[in-house]
């Protein structure tokens, strides 16, 4: 809850590297929640952990609102359904091409 709360308010922090360091689904969750109202953040690291379908599903729904996380590592987790990965990844190339296409007008 306390990393939710530093992601909503934080205003200078733009990478966080979280890689092997045990998050859960539970913590995934809190930082997923934060991210829907944080606005500097522009990569975030979550590979290595012991994240799970539910907890990638939560980054995936968090991408609908955040537009300024353009890097998330989400690589080698207990996702027990790898399409979860796979969704979030094909996610963050579609916003990606979305942001490259939009500074190019």
């Amino acid at each position: 809850k306390k990393l939710n709360y530093a992601l909503e308010s934080n205003c200078l922090l733009e990478q966080l590297i979280l890689a092997k360091n045990e998050v859960s689904c539970e913590g995934i969750t809190d930082i997923a929640s934060g991210l829907t109202h944080n606005i500097f953040l522009q990569a975030l690291d979550v590979s290595c952990n012991k994240i799970d379908t539910m907890g990638m599903e939560a980054l995936l729904n968090c991408l609908n609102t955040n537009k300024t996380l353009s890097t998330l590592a989400t690589f080698s987790n207990i996702s027990h359904d790898d399409r979860a990965e796979v969704i979030v990844n094909v996610r963050m190339m579609y916003l990606t091409l979305k942001l490259e296409l939009y500074q190019m007008e």
